[in-house]
């Protein structure tokens, strides 16, 4: 954790219980920005600023606090556990270290989490607006190592299709979340290209976080595989086309994306669905849904 420095905090949690990485333990902290600046060693003093008494209550963000009380859970009775929605880098250090614990944990990452920091929030309003959060820099890039080192296990959309006249309302009426499931794919193959990932390692981390890995992990037979027997679902995508994602590509019924102006790199062309042609680039979709 950061030093303290004679610099006033914006809140000190004294007497509380802290989640780190290295676990659970009693004592103070300095928050500022909203994030953790510090946490002291015992008698160290502490800067000035603002008292919050945190007598036996959890003082860090409440996704920490519950990824921490999920894997002592685990550790105690040994259930597997999926976490779905992790946003910040602690959240990941934690279900990290319990995977290489051997315990049975896994978790998700979504597209947004990948594609937008804070300053999108910042700079767009209530569109970037969700919960869990957007996060900062730091949180953005333990997420893109926890999809290339392989430690998260799905990816996810966490799809909110609020209208447009919902996201506008003031900021503390409009509800969080965005549309997110046309956008999931081509988000993250854009994210990976950019940071030079080679098309056919990146096409493995897709294949791994969006079709393999969910079905392993729920038992869901015949799915996640290209092999005689299997349902026969896939995607097929141009690797390289460079392309500008506008409101009039939006299929959601919502109308807007979060994504309106992103140059993408990579374009899907086909849907197949159960060995049937779902939806096609130029045709759009193709005869009647057959989903359950």
């Amino acid at each position: 954790m950061a030093q303290l420095t004679d610099t006033p905090a914006d809140l000190i949690g004294e007497g509380g219980r802290l989640v780190t990485p290295d676990g659970v333990r009693d004592g103070a902290v300095a928050i500022r920005d909203g994030r953790v600046a510090a946490l002291p060693a015992p008698g160290e003093p502490l800067p000035a600023g603002p008292r919050l008494d945190a007598r036996d209550r959890y003082v860090l963000p409440g996704g920490i606090v519950a990824v921490a009380q999920v894997v002592r859970l685990v550790r105690e009775f040994g259930t597997k556990a999926h976490v779905l929605h992790v946003s910040s880098a602690e959240e990941a250090d934690l279900l990290s270290a319990a995977a290489a614990e051997g315990l049975p944990l896994t978790f998700e990452v979504t597209g947004h989490h990948l594609s937008f920091t804070h300053d999108d929030t910042t700079r767009r309003g209530p569109r970037t607006r969700l919960s869990p959060a957007i996060r900062d820099g730091r949180d953005q890039r333990r997420l893109w190592r926890a999809v290339l080192d392989g430690e998260a296990a799905t990816l996810g959309s966490d799809h909110a299709p609020h209208t447009v006249e919902e996201k506008n309302r003031p900021p503390a009426e409009a509800p969080p979340g965005l549309p997110g499931v046309q956008e999931l794919a081509t988000a993250v193959w854009t994210g990976l290209r950019m940071r030079d990932t080679a098309p056919d390692e990146a096409a493995a981390h897709l294949a791994r976080l969006m079709g393999d890995g969910p079905a392993r992990l729920f038992d869901l037979p015949g799915k996640g595989r290209l092999e005689p027997g299997a349902d026969a679902d896939l995607a097929l995508l141009d690797p390289a086309e460079r392309w500008q994602f506008s409101a009039r590509d939006v299929q959601s019924l919502c109308g807007w994306s979060a994504y309106e102006g992103w140059t993408f790199t990579g374009r899907f062309t086909t849907t197949v669905k159960g060995g049937r042609v779902a939806w096609d680039l130029r045709e759009g979709f193709t005869g009647r849904p057959a989903g359950r």
